[in-house]
């Protein structure tokens, strides 16, 4: 992070995704605040997450130091043109492809010196052997990182597509028991259709039956006025024992009738309860299957529809002991209600059995007749009983068969609206898995065509692009070796002409200086004016020298040979020493002659 910056020429450096910054070269062409859509050519995967950008600011590389060369490139023209900094984010992308390296031994050297080059080989040929047997084995940490993730993926996969099909196999499944259960109540209908019938029919027949005993009842009671009130009382008695019996026989018809009931509801209840036991474990199987992969199973919306279902079942189910246990106690006391009345009943047969041999060694032909008349009504009374037992079957009958088919109504919607839900979003989850399937064979064939990567190692001199590095040091080493032979020759030159034109004032001021002495004017006064001649003469010329030589001739040539580099403007150093000796030379080269 600390190496290779870039310098801000205008505007600001990206913050944000979508934002760029180009080289300062193209501010001509670009403005702040303009949008530029880039383009990736080639088959390779795009390394942006997106190609429109918004210009933030121009900048210039601190590794491209040339505004017109930045190296080779794999598209176009094979050079490249220009360059622009993004965000990490705008990369779609986690890998990195360059290692930029400083090293410590390196800090403080000048650049151009064969020390500091002597270092750099040396660490180059280290990292060179370093990276020389490195590509295989990052190629196969690729791959199993790569081929991990794929086979991650595809369990992903897989298990969606079986979750998928165990959710359409559970709708078949219900779907079926449905059909059963609906088959079952239309056979219950029909039976109970027929069941009426032969109730009606056999309603008729105790009409008749009744009307009969009307008959013969008529003829007994003319016949038994001449009993005796004994035989009234033992009649009496023998009718409320054939009333008890009647009644008794149809208590025991409703208990067995209603045991049949209960038995056949506690069987359901089982089997509701087996079901709801093999719903929750497979409801707890799927759970499972779902953390496994990694998926909340809270957020998904079939298995909160099952979880639903399950506690609806599981509510139909107790609903339906609560009624069974009421049944089962009702049944208990009406039981016992009705051992109480055979008891009693049996108790009375005894007492009427004794008086009834009585009453038939008094009454026999009246006894017959009455034993005739009291058989049929016996049969009259046990077949009523019959009948208002089969009337109270087909009627509880009836109304299980409406509860069943409200259920069953209630059950046809549920299973629709399930159906309806999982038809809607089975056709997503099949391209989602679909997507998801030629991702992975996309990945896969992108895996099959890694090759061995090659690591490239370059210095400041040779990396790619960064040529101005290089012509720089051409361009200094060239300007030392003038600097060091110019001056030289420029002295010389100067040197010689300050001599021949100090040697020639001095030929021509030698005559005035004797008519200087005569007129009165001394040694010193007359060696005081050539000093000052030539100190005057070579100062003024040493100054415009140095003056120009340090920064007027450097900020020349420097403006001229660094005008395509982004480098900043040549310092311009005033040297002390040389300044010195400039003018020692200059005033020894005036005042030798």
């Amino acid at each position: 992070q600390d190496l290779a910056h870039y310098h801000l020429v205008a505007g600001r450096l990206p913050q944000a995704s979508g934002e760029i910054a180009l080289l300062s070269s193209l501010q001509g062409r670009f403005q702040l605040g303009d949008t530029v859509k880039l383009k990736e050519s080639g088959n390779a995967k795009a390394m942006l997450k997106q190609t429109t950008f918004t210009i933030t600011g121009f900048v210039n590389s601190g590794e491209l130091g040339n505004q017109l060369l930045f190296g080779p490139s794999t598209a176009g023209s094979g050079t490249l043109a220009g360059y622009g900094v993004v965000t990490a984010q705008d990369f779609d992308s986690p890998v990195y492809t360059i290692a930029r390296l400083r090293y410590d031994d390196l800090a403080g050297l000048n650049a151009y010196q064969a020390r500091y080059w002597q270092l750099v080989d040396q660490h180059q040929s280290e990292l060179e052997a370093l990276l020389a047997d490195n590509g295989a084995a990052r190629l196969a940490q690729v791959q199993s990182q790569v081929q991990s993730q794929i086979d991650q993926g595809q369990s992903e996969l897989d298990s969606a597509s079986e979750a998928l099909a165990s959710g359409s196999s559970q709708l078949a499944s219900a779907e079926s028991q449905w059909a059963d259960q609906s088959s079952a109540l239309d056979q219950a209908a029909s039976q109970w259709a027929s069941q009426d019938e032969t109730l009606t029919q056999g309603q008729g027949q105790l009409a008749s039956a009744q009307a009969a005993l009307a008959q013969a009842k008529s003829q007994l009671e003319s016949g038994a006025a001449a009993l005796t009130s004994g035989q009234a009382n033992l009649t009496a008695k023998s009718q409320e024992l054939a009333q008890a019996k009647s009644q008794l026989d149809a208590a025991k018809s409703q208990l067995d009738s209603q045991a049949q009931t209960l038995a056949s509801q506690s069987q359901a209840l089982a089997e509701g309860q087996a079901k709801l036991a093999a719903g929750q474990q497979a409801l707890t199987a799927q759970e499972e299957a779902l953390r496994q992969a990694g998926q909340d199973p809270d957020t998904v919306p079939d298995i909160q529809a099952a979880r639903q279902a399950l506690a609806d079942q599981a509510q139909t189910l107790a609903s339906a002991k609560s009624q069974l246990e009421a049944g089962q106690a009702q049944w208990q006391a009406a039981n016992s209600s009705y051992q109480e009345g055979l008891a009693r009943y049996q108790a009375g047969a005894a007492a009427l059995a004794t008086g009834q041999a009585q009453y038939d060694s008094q009454a026999a032909n009246y006894q017959a007749g009455l034993s005739q008349y009291q058989a049929g009504q016996a049969q009259l009374a046990s077949q009523s009983a019959a009948a208002q037992a089969g009337a109270q079957a087909l009627e509880s009958a009836s109304q299980e068969i409406s509860s069943g088919q409200e259920a069953l109504a209630s059950a046809r919607q549920e299973l629709d609206d399930q159906e309806a839900e999982f038809a809607s979003k089975e056709a997503e989850a099949q391209a989602a898995i679909k997507e998801g399937q030629a991702e992975l064979d996309q990945a896969r064939d992108s895996l099959a065509g890694l090759v061995t990567p090659k690591y490239r190692v370059y210095s400041r001199q040779t990396y790619p692009g960064d040529v101005e590095f290089y012509t720089s040091k051409l361009r200094t080493e060239g300007m030392a070796n003038v600097g060091n032979v110019f001056p030289v020759v420029l002295y010389l030159v100067a040197a010689l002409v300050t001599l021949t034109t100090m040697t020639r004032f001095m030929s021509e001021e030698r005559l005035k200086a004797g008519l200087l002495q005569a007129l009165g004017y001394g040694p010193g006064d007359i060696l005081a004016k050539f000093l000052l001649y030539g100190l005057l003469s070579s100062g003024l010329g040493a100054l415009l020298g140095i003056v120009a030589g340090t920064y007027g001739l450097p900020y020349v040539l420097g403006h001229t040979l660094f005008a395509t580099s982004t480098y900043p403007p040549i310092q311009l150093n005033f040297y002390w020493q040389l300044a010195a000796l400039a003018l020692g030379l200059s005033f020894l080269s005036s005042l030798l002659p």
